[in-house]
């Protein structure tokens, strides 16, 4: 048996996304782990909404609030995913690891993938860590795999898919996303979390390489209502799955080719802020 429970969130009416994620959860030895929680249809809880968040934003926000809020006795870690994951397989493995290595004690949450800015220092440092970690052959295979707990205040991160609660914690985050909710919450929860581990009033943690990841060509969220069929959001996704630890970069690469336009050089300040950036990406690249 795991040394984690699970939940996942899923909206009534979307029950294909439920059998999807229970299969999912089967195929990799999970399956009967997690629990169902039936997502909230909008503003569930009827709060203020002063800053004009989407219907799906606040049902969103209360579905891991009553996620946190319904768990508050557990004594074993608490893995909430939301219902479009992708799983690597080793996630089972990886989750008992960063457990009884002792890694969650140092955390409030673990998130197992994020998203990545589309922003230069953000790539060069995600690049760097994962170079360090993951080990490839000249054909791009994987030769070595270690896995490490990424210290998340001081780096650009959004997500709410999929995260590894220590049980002391799971009062305190509940706490703290029913606080924001009354008071009539300001933005999204999951930049609300990252607002709240870069003020140091939680800590948060990346399992990384991430053993979780999304969908490239996601047409719309149901829990959040917005569109992924944007070319900005799917270089993003294509980002943030190219350090899910099952990335094929030759698909990446053939995803990018055939999604996203190439890019047109401009005149000479374009050429040479082009050759700058990419410079910057370089492993030699020191931020001055």
């Amino acid at each position: 048996m795991p040394l984690f429970t699970g939940l996942y969130i899923n909206l009534d009416r979307s029950a294909d996304r439920r059998r999807a994620i229970e299969d999912k959860f089967a195929r990799i030895g999970l399956g009967g782990i997690y629990a169902r929680l039936a997502a909230s249809e909008g503003n569930a809880l009827d709060v203020p909404n002063p800053h004009g968040l989407k219907t799906g934003e606040i049902g969103c926000f209360i579905s891991h609030y009553r996620a946190l809020d319904q768990n508050r006795a557990t004594s074993t870690p608490l893995h909430v995913v939301e219902d479009d994951i992708i799983l690597s397989p080793q996630l089972p493995q990886v989750l008992d690891w960063a457990i009884s290595a002792g890694h969650l004690d140092k955390y409030d949450l673990l998130f197992t993938d994020v998203a990545v800015p589309l922003l230069n220092d953000a790539c060069h440092a995600y690049k760097a860590f994962y170079d360090a970690i993951v080990k490839r052959d000249a054909a791009g295979n994987i030769t070595d795999t270690a896995f490490a707990v990424l210290d998340m205040r001081e780096l650009i991160f959004a997500s709410a898919s999929s995260y590894l609660v220590k049980p002391a914690s799971i009062g305190k985050l509940a706490g703290l996303l029913h606080k924001e909710l009354m008071a009539g919450a300001a933005m999204p929860v999951d930049l609300h979390v990252r607002k709240l581990c870069q003020q140091g009033v939680i800590r948060v943690g990346c399992i990384f390489p991430f053993v979780t990841t999304v969908d490239i060509d996601t047409s719309l969220s149901t829990m959040t209502e917005k569109r992924f069929d944007d070319l900005p959001a799917m270089a993003a996704n294509i980002l943030r799955r190219s350090f899910f630890i099952g990335a094929d970069w030759g698909q990446l690469c053939a995803e990018a080719g055939r999604l996203l336009p190439q890019p047109d050089a401009g005149d000479a300040h374009r050429q040479l802020m082009m050759r700058l950036l990419g410079y910057a990406l370089t492993p030699g690249y020191k931020k001055c």
